[in-house]
């Protein structure tokens, strides 16, 4: 038999438990019978090189140390640049336009070689550089003389299946003579075609963790490292950009060998990545697993990987188009690329690489990279969904992990609210039509949503179903697209230091912010390109867990949406200590237009790859850069404030002329034209929001504080919901990424603050005592990110105590005996007060009626800036707020000269007899 054949490289590599000296991947030269398909539309076995995710076992200085690793004949096929993952980088994107051809795959592998020795004989002759140098000469001699030995024995023993434990089988170069030392697996298919099903948990763990590899970088100088953080605020500026000359000499940023063996290993976690979010919908790509008999070595063969190459280009393609001439309307878009919404959406080059930065900033500097998601009820995973089951569940679950290991600290903010009650049909049906359901966060944008959020992804689309509804779900009315526009511009403004990438929205503000303001931006798709039909249940079976009943043909449709094929939910597990007060539900109620679990997964894990082709472009630019200028990055290509201040600038000095949807909402909300260019701030008593001990109404209240009407309940209790844990034969992306492991360096930065009010105003007018908080949940961990230790939303009168949303819609509440509800504003800049109202009379919430009907003719709404009083009687009352589907919206100052610190803002109730039931109920308060 020929020995096998291993070329060994100098950069890092690293394996959570490194293999014996010589374990790696070789062709297994056996004649074996041809293997069966699992789940390919293509049936055929092919003789193929390795797909290029397999191929990343290196020899690093930690293998010189003894965790010596071997690889396969064509790993000289990696790449550190551009395209640094199959079908994953933005360069080869060229060679993808829809033609499939054997012939284009060929031009792929001929540039991918091309470009790998472009780039790797540079950096191979400055390690070798580096290792004779004398305080590396010792370990380089040893390491030469092992390498010696290594090749001596590799290509003088017999039987080379000693030094494998996993083999990519050649179809063409099969011998008889190692037939009986193997037993082949049964692939009957039992589990769901399951190719791993039969193996032990250890046999299954080699074989993919040998495929797909494992993460096992760590700091080998950790001890010569600064003890005080050295990126911090003191040392650099608000934005965390310090100058490369600034850096310790000790600190990782500097050090070549650190970084660059970092590069390595990041860029195969990411690879590995993108390969199990593929592997979800598209099974592993495993067939004819066999077991030697002898010393239970487990072998596989990787099914067609060309087509599963084509496929997940297909599936995840993200378009970058040219939004000055190319596209300038959504029916251009359309046209020109019609399936972008079923793949992974679009986005601009120029945003792609302020993406980039941000990654590459938050890398650099060990930070926070935050994302919030935001939308209507139905794509925040409300009406028969745990909240770890939505999108931003999904993406916080899949990703935390990773982001650990690249040194960032990943927080995902899912702020949405429940269903609205107590509306109108008419009300009802304007919120479906989508783009009304943020304006409640938007007023206070900064504050609720979160003024270090460094990306965004809205999706306030229609809710209507039908095949009209869905063709133009994107599309967007004018009052969608004018509260989106408001939407977007506080986002942009939101951050000091921050400032995010908005995905979603209308294609006309998009561009607009775009062309004209230079913000990032573009619109996800949804990967339903890559999801096998359901044409039947024999058929569901046979797909990947995640795929079942996902993508169905009309004649289907009832059969998937039925609810134990398009939800899974568990209110309670009876193994836990703890007792529910009252009982529970055996599932969350599911709502009309709900949409399931395996939809938001699957939006979900298409967000989650777009983002991890964005970081693989990160690091490739971080190794191009530093492999020609050195270390650390150069500032150019990492530093966050010339570009923040730029788009920020620019939002500022908007003309109605060139973006004029926002200054719209003047009649409709009583809004000023200005603060469609200034930030607002806000506090409120609903859930979820950022920081919440700091935005509550309770926080500036001027005085005694309202107590809670809900006792938490359970606080600090992690619970693991049974449902969450997958079938045996689902593939699993946690279990390829083998995630949960040691992370890469502490994080420095610290917490985004917010202000506080500066002194207590202890004044004439106070909050007196009769008020209280209803509705709210109290725990101060309903952030909205969905982790199994947040306590928020378990209430003693919660029949789902395990359903794990944030969304509340709390407010403080009194009658006309309860006083004043005074509160502190930490900070006016532009004259601007508006606090959000509603008016309750009688033992019902109905607020279908209009406030002429309800309100009593002797009514009068209180308000006093600092002392200044000011009644409102019914008349004027009923003129001057604003209602929206239920929400009422008062503005109370309107004057761009009245700024100052510390200001009190006071409210009451008068004339609306606490015998007929009437209460003052406020939600919000916002200022700017």
């Amino acid at each position: 038999m020929d020995p096998p054949q291993e070329i060994m490289h100098s950069h890092h590599s690293n394996s959570e438990d490194p293999p014996s000296p010589g374990v790696g991947f070789q062709q297994r030269t056996q004649q074996k019978q041809q293997p069966t398909p699992n789940n390919n539309n293509n049936n055929r076995s092919v003789s193929v090189d390795p797909p290029a995710f397999l191929r990343d076992e290196q020899l690093d200085e930690f293998e010189l140390e003894g965790l010596l690793m071997t690889t396969t004949s064509l790993s000289n096929q990696r790449t550190i640049g551009r395209p640094s993952s199959v079908g994953a980088g933005r360069k080869n994107k060229s060679l993808f336009n829809g033609n499939h051809s054997s012939g284009s795959l060929h031009h792929y592998y001929y540039y991918y070689y091309s470009l790998l020795m472009t780039n790797v004989l540079t950096p191979i002759m400055t390690y070798c550089s580096l290792a004779w140098e004398p305080r590396h000469r010792a370990k380089s001699s040893v390491a030469v003389l092992f390498l010696s030995l290594l090749l001596l024995i590799v290509f003088t023993e017999k039987d080379a299946s000693a030094w494998t434990k996993v083999r990519l089988i050649d179809q063409d170069a099969k011998e008889n003579d190692d037939t009986n030392n193997s037993i082949l697996l049964q692939q009957s298919y039992m589990k769901n075609n399951d190719p791993l099903d039969g193996l032990t948990l250890e046999q299954r763990y080699t074989l993919l963790s040998r495929i797909y590899g494992t993460w096992g970088f760590y700091d080998g100088s950790s001890e010569d490292r600064p003890v005080d953080p050295y990126v911090t605020v003191d040392n650099s500026d608000i934005y965390l950009d310090v100058k490369a000359a600034d850096f310790p000499e000790e600190s990782w940023q500097v050090d070549a060998v650190y970084v660059n063996h970092f590069l390595d290993a990041a860029t195969k976690l990411v690879r590995r990545g993108q390969e199990g979010i593929f592997a979800t919908y598209a099974g592993h790509g495993i067939v004819n697993v066999s077991v030697e008999e002898l010393d239970n070595d487990v072998y596989g063969e990787v099914w067609d990987h060309d087509s599963r190459l084509v496929e997940k280009l297909r599936m995840f393609r993200l378009e970058e188009i040219d939004l000055s001439s190319d596209v300038t309307s959504m029916k251009e878009l359309n046209d020109k690329i019609p399936n972008w919404h079923e793949s992974g959406g679009w986005t601009t080059s120029r945003s792609m690489d302020g993406l980039e930065r941000r990654f590459l900033h938050a890398m650099m500097t060990n930070s926070n990279f935050t994302i919030v998601v935001t939308g209507n009820w139905q794509s925040m995973g409300y009406g028969g969904n745990h909240g770890w089951q939505s999108m931003g569940g999904v993406l916080d679950h899949l990703l935390r992990g990773m982001f650990d290991k690249l040194g960032m600290n990943l927080v995902v903010r899912s702020i949405g609210l429940p269903p609205r009650t107590g509306i109108s049909t008419e009300e009802r049906a304007d919120i479906l039509a989508g783009g009304r359901s943020t304006l409640e966060s938007s007023l206070g944008w900064s504050s609720i949503y979160g003024s270090d959020v460094d990306m965004v992804v809205w999706d306030d689309y229609s809710a209507l179903t039908g095949t009209a509804a869905n063709e133009n779900r994107e599309e967007l009315d004018d009052t969608a697209k004018e509260l989106f526009d408001f939407f977007a511009r506080q986002a942009l403004l939101s951050g000091n230091a921050n400032i995010p990438f908005i995905w979603g929205g209308d294609f006309e503000v998009l561009r607009n912010l775009h062309e004209v303001a230079d913000a990032d931006v573009g619109m996800l798709g949804n990967g339903m390109s890559g999801v096998p039909e359901t044409t039947s249940d024999q058929e569901a079976v046979n797909l990947p867990w995640a795929a079942q009943y996902l993508n169905c043909p009309q004649d289907m449709e009832a059969v998937c949406n039925a609810n134990g094929n398009k939800f899974m939910s568990q209110c309670w597990d009876s193994s836990l200590k703890s007792t529910p007060p009252i009982p529970q539900t055996n599932n969350i109620p599911v709502l009309p237009t709900a949409l399931g679990w395996r939809m938001h997964q699957l939006k979900g894990y298409t967000l989650s790859y777009n983002i991890l082709s964005v970081i693989l472009d990160a690091l490739d630019l971080w190794s191009e850069k530093t492999i020609i200028e050195g270390h650390p990055l150069d500032d150019e290509n990492w530093h966050m404030g010339e570009h923040i201040t730029n788009i920020q600038t620019k939002i500022k000095a908007l003309a109605e002329k060139d973006a004029p949807h926002c200054y719209k909402l003047k009649d409709k909300l009583n809004l000023p034209t200005r603060m469609c260019n200034q930030r607002l701030q806000g506090r409120t008593e609903y859930t979820p929001r950022a920081n919440p001990a700091d935005t509550s109404l309770k926080s500036i209240v001027n005085g005694a504080s309202p107590n809670y009407d809900i006792p938490a309940l359970f606080e600090g209790e992690s619970w693991e919901n049974p449902i969450a844990k997958l079938p045996s034969y689902a593939v699993d992306t946690l279990e390829i990424l083998e995630l949960g492991k040691q992370k890469r360096r502490e994080l420095q930065r610290s917490e985004h603050a917010y202000p506080k009010r500066l002194k207590e105003r202890q004044l004439a007018i106070e909050t007196g005592d009769g008020l209280k908080i209803v509705d709210s949940f109290p725990q101060s961990d309903c952030n909205g990110s969905y982790l199994p230790s947040s306590s928020c939303g378990r209430t003693p009168t919660s029949t789902c105590l395990m359903e794990g949303h944030h969304g509340s819609r709390g407010y403080m509440s009194g009658d006309e005996s309860s006083g004043w509800l005074s509160m502190i504003i930490p900070n006016l800049e532009s004259g601007y007060i508006a606090i959000a109202v509603n008016i309750h009379i009688g033992d019902d919430h109905d607020n279908t009626k209009s406030l002429k009907e309800k309100l009593p003719d002797s009514f009068n709404f209180f308000y006093a800036i600092d002392e200044e009083l000011t009644p409102l009687p019914k008349p004027q009352f009923i003129e001057k707020i604003r209602m929206f589907n239920g929400f009422g919206l008062i503005t109370i100052l309107d004057d761009s000269k009245k700024t100052g610190s510390d200001l009190k803002v006071s409210v009451r109730l008068g004339g609306c007899p606490k015998d007929d039931g009437c209460r003052l109920n406020v939600s919000h308060l916002y200022w700017a």
